[in-house]
């Protein structure tokens, strides 16, 4: 009787494994075809990404004195260029003069007639550069981020007002941050002293607890500006890329206008928001910090820095980070130079360190002119890959392509340790901030320079750090959660 009680008992699992088999092999089946359509939306997406449709350009938009238009050719090794530009070597004049008078000529028409506007954009899909040339600095011109020349902006802020006359503002893209992780950022802010414009973006859907706090701070003061930043995204393998929503209308009929660029990171998309909310403040009296909000931490106002007090309208400061390792030595950042831009650019900027596009200040002028850079980074590159905007940043910088226009008429690189910004991720690589002598006793971190950094970015890569931070945001939570209580 055992024995056949056994017997049954091993058929009924041999019957078992047979259909968790056929379910197991039916779930993997399943689950690769919607992978492979999944592929499939993403690569459509990317190929029709830089479509007439998609991204209409007018390319007399803002066209100043003594700049040109943005009109690469088809070569990948052509750009725009004013036709006295004398370059560097006779080799690159030869190849871009005939290009140079072909563009001129052909400009107004491109960019009034769709099948130009098509041709110029396929154009921009392929241009690279071959090299830095110092003779062609400020020689080019962003065109604007406005999808149409009649296009205004459509955005309004949830809770505040912008003052445009202020010369005290910082612009941060939290969206995804819940309050225990913006904390930190906005407590130690304004426990400086801070009272300037502090403009947030933070998701169209955050959580409650966040939302409630944002506004009741909004009513209280005076300069904090918040904006729901609602975005259409898709999933692309384990990374979101997305698109805007509502950002721009026409100035004309009020309706809406779709976001015209293809899915991207958020890192990148960030750059829209601030491009757009730079044109919101004076280009007199402005001053504009960029900075990252969910690892950085103030210990002074960032605007009482005499660096930025002796800073001008068209002045763009921007920050290194550690000099321990070179853009070729630094697995991220290569990867991000050679993704956007090619093994060309990779060469030329490889034995740079590393700037860190997660804070940056300038002047109103100079930061709208940035921030238009670092958009058509985008629409040149098509550069998809988390932190890509890194590498814009460090193109734009090291290239020299900013330096010398009007807009940017002065080009500060700090390097790290030795200015506002303190930003010591790459300087943490096995050791501590404890054991290189830059965190005191009492808490505070010092640079090279023995000074109290102003501005920590990167502070979460240090363990001890990390868990002081932590312990602190969860004691202004507490107070917080027994406030709204009582």
């Amino acid at each position: 009787m055992v024995t056949v009680t056994r017997a049954y008992r091993r058929a009924n699992r041999r019957k078992l494994s047979c259909v968790l088999l056929f379910i197991t092999f039916g779930c993997l089946l399943v689950t690769i075809m919607l992978m492979a359509r999944s592929m499939r939306k993403t690569i459509m997406n990317e190929k029709n990404m830089f479509s007439l449709h998609q991204i209409p350009i007018n390319f007399e938009h803002d066209i100043l004195p003594g700049q040109t238009n943005f009109l690469p050719s088809t070569s990948k090794k052509a750009f725009m260029v004013e036709n006295e530009i004398t370059a560097s070597t006779s080799s690159f004049k030869s190849s871009t003069a005939a290009v140079v008078q072909n563009s001129l000529s052909n400009a107004t028409t491109r960019s009034t007639s769709q099948e130009g506007l098509s041709d110029v954009k396929s154009n921009l899909q392929v241009w690279t550069m071959p090299s830095p040339h110092e003779a062609l600095k400020g020689k080019y011109l962003f065109p604007s981020p406005f999808p149409y020349k009649d296009a205004t902006l459509a955005i309004q802020p949830l809770y505040g007002e912008h003052r445009r006359n202020h010369s005290e503002v910082i612009f941060s893209f939290a969206r995804g941050l819940g309050l225990a992780k913006l904390l930190p950022f906005l407590r130690t802010l304004w426990d400086t002293g801070f009272n300037g414009d502090l403009v947030l973006g933070i998701s169209n859907e955050p959580d409650r607890e966040l939302k409630s706090f944002l506004r009741s701070e909004a009513e209280k003061k005076i300069g904090l500006v918040v904006y729901e930043i609602p975005l259409d995204c898709i999933q692309v393998k384990i990374k979101t890329h997305c698109r805007t929503i509502g950002m721009f209308k026409s100035s004309d009929t009020k309706e809406i206008i779709s976001d015209r660029r293809g899915y991207r990171e958020m890192a990148q998309l960030r750059f829209e928001y601030y491009w757009a909310w730079a044109t919101l403040y004076s280009p007199e009296n402005a001053r504009i910090w960029l900075l990252d909000a969910r690892d950085v931490f103030f210990q002074q106002n960032p605007f009482e820095n005499q660096d930025i007090i002796n800073s001008t309208q068209t002045t763009l400061r921007v920050f290194e980070e550690s000099s321990r390792f070179k853009i070729r030595e630094q697995r991220s950042n290569r990867r991000w130079i050679k993704g956007g831009y090619g093994e060309t650019w990779f060469k030329h900027l490889g034995s740079y360190n590393v700037i860190c596009s997660g804070s940056t200040f300038g002047g109103q002028i100079a930061i709208e002119w940035y921030t238009r850079a670092m958009v058509h980074q985008f629409d040149l590159t098509n550069c998809t890959i988390y932190g890509c905007d890194q590498g814009h940043h460090n193109v734009l910088i090291r290239s020299r392509l900013l330096e010398g226009s009007e807009q940017v008429t002065s080009l500060h690189i700090h390097p790290q340790g030795y200015g506002v910004v303190d930003t010591v991720g790459l300087l943490l690589d096995n050791t501590t901030l404890r054991s290189l002598g830059l965190l005191l006793q009492n808490e505070t971190i010092i640079n090279f320079q023995g000074q109290i950094s102003s501005i920590v970015h990167q502070y979460d890569r240090d363990e001890e750090m990390r868990d002081i931070m932590f312990d602190r945001s969860q004691k202004w939570l507490k107070a917080l959660r027994k406030m709204t209580k009582t």
